[in-house]
């Protein structure tokens, strides 16, 4: 084999380790072990006691975009576990979504984590969430930029570990002490960029809902507490 050859032949092994390893880093990373099953799906609506005609009508960008409307309210005072509200998300996201394969961990004193993946029409929903094409200066690449995202995002794991608490009676306060795609860690100036908006996002979908009131709010022994009221109606936009 002339020298030439091997050079090649070194070259080429390289590559493909450096993609292997580009696709190991991206594609692997920390996962939430929270296995459920059709029964945690029934008995997390049953606790919730909401009256929904299809599950997938309340699916992340339904919720996120305002187009739902709620009728009446409930008072409950119950605790949902990591497994139940895995199913409940999990299946609200699964036809369409923007996550999907969403598992959930209640911890203590308020400490929880979760794990999810990135579908294919996340960054499309980004951009209606964030104005995403407002932070790119030449807006002849929004288009090129959104499919390289898409194509960079789509099927990527995430993790992240935080605290849930109650803030008001209609806001919560969301902390993200971790946040990784894949296995790489997101900087901080990152993720406390994702924790202004995925908590404003939440509390603008709590004031919408014109449903929640929450009296105590506490991640405790594995399970997230929950006293206060909840719609008992919710109609919203099934997506397509």
């Amino acid at each position: 084999m002339t020298l030439l050859k091997k050079i090649a032949l070194i070259l080429l092994v390289l590559g493909v380790m450096l993609i292997g390893g580009v696709f190991f880093i991206l594609n692997t990373g920390p996962q939430v072990e929270a296995t459920w099953d059709e029964q945690d799906f029934h008995s997390g609506i049953e606790r919730s006691q909401i009256v929904i005609d299809s599950i997938d009508e309340i699916n992340l960008e339904t919720l996120a975009n305002g187009n739902f409307s709620v009728q009446d309210l409930n008072e409950i005072e119950d605790s949902f576990t990591s497994q139940e509200m895995s199913a409940l998300i999990s299946q609200a996201n699964e036809h369409g979504g923007p996550i999907r394969n969403v598992n959930v961990s209640f911890d203590n004193n308020g400490e929880g984590q979760v794990s999810f993946e990135l579908s294919d029409h996340f960054v499309d929903f980004l951009q209606n969430q964030a104005g995403f094409a407002e932070f790119i200066p030449d807006h002849t690449l929004v288009d090129t930029v959104t499919q390289h995202l898409t194509n960079m995002l789509n099927n990527r794991p995430v993790y992240a570990q935080g605290n849930l608490s109650r803030a008001s009676s209609n806001a919560v306060d969301i902390q993200i002490n971790q946040l990784t795609i894949g296995r790489i860690p997101l900087t901080s100036g990152i993720t406390e960029r994702v924790e202004l908006e995925t908590t404003k996002l939440v509390n603008r979908i709590i004031s919408q809902s014109n449903g929640f009131s929450i009296e105590e709010l506490k991640v405790e022994d594995g399970r997230l507490n929950y006293k206060g009221t909840l719609p008992k109606h919710i109609k919203g936009e099934r997506i397509r």
